[in-house]
C-alpha cells in the first residue's frame, strides 16, 4: 500500500504498461487497486487506459510466438479516461496500457497492489527473491 499525491501543474505520466518489457507472462497474477480521495475528470488529470491491453502481455497456448508489445504500440493504442468521484475504487489488471492526462487540480489516492504466490513471470520472481533477501535483513 502507499498513498499517492499530485499537485498541480503536474504533466501528466507517460503511456506504459506495469509489464514487464519485453516479457510475457503467466496470465493474472497481479492486480492493482486505486482509492481516489479527489474527483478525477479528463479535465483535472485522469487515469486513462486502452480496455482489453492486458492481454498482450499473456502467454496464450494458442500463440507459443507471442512477443510483447513494443513501447511504439503503446504509445498509439485509443486511450479512454475513466472518470471518478472521491471514495470510488479502482481496480485494474498492471499490464493494461495506461497514462495520466495532465493535472490541474490535487490529485490525491491510496493505492494497492497483490501478486500471487504461484507461478509467475522471470523478472517478478527475481523481485520477490530479492524482497525476500530484503526482509531477511
Amino acid at each position: 500500500m502507499k498513498t499517492n499525491r499530485y499537485t498541480p501543474e503536474h504533466p501528466g505520466v507517460r503511456k506504459h504498461t506495469d509489464g514487464f518489457p519485453d516479457e510475457i507472462s503467466p496470465p493474472f497474477t497481479r492486480q492493482a487497486m486505486a482509492v481516489f480521495l479527489d474527483d478525477i475528470s479528463s479535465d483535472s488529470g485522469a487515469l486513462t487506459y486502452v480496455p482489453g491491453t492486458h492481454k498482450l502481455h499473456y502467454q496464450d497456448p494458442a500463440e507459443p510466438a507471442r512477443r510483447a508489445p513494443s513501447k511504439t504500440a503503446i504509445e498509439a493504442g485509443d486511450y479512454i479516461a475513466a472518470e471518478l468521484k472521491a471514495g470510488s475504487v479502482l481496480f485494474r489488471v498492471p499490464e493494461v496500457w495506461h497514462a495520466v492526462v495532465p493535472i490541474h487540480r490535487l490529485r490525491r489516492y491510496v493505492t494497492g497492489s497483490y501478486a500471487v504466490r504461484g507461478r509467475v513471470s522471470p523478472v517478478m520472481s527475481e523481485k520477490i527473491k530479492a524482497v525476500k533477501c530484503w526482509r531477511k535483513e
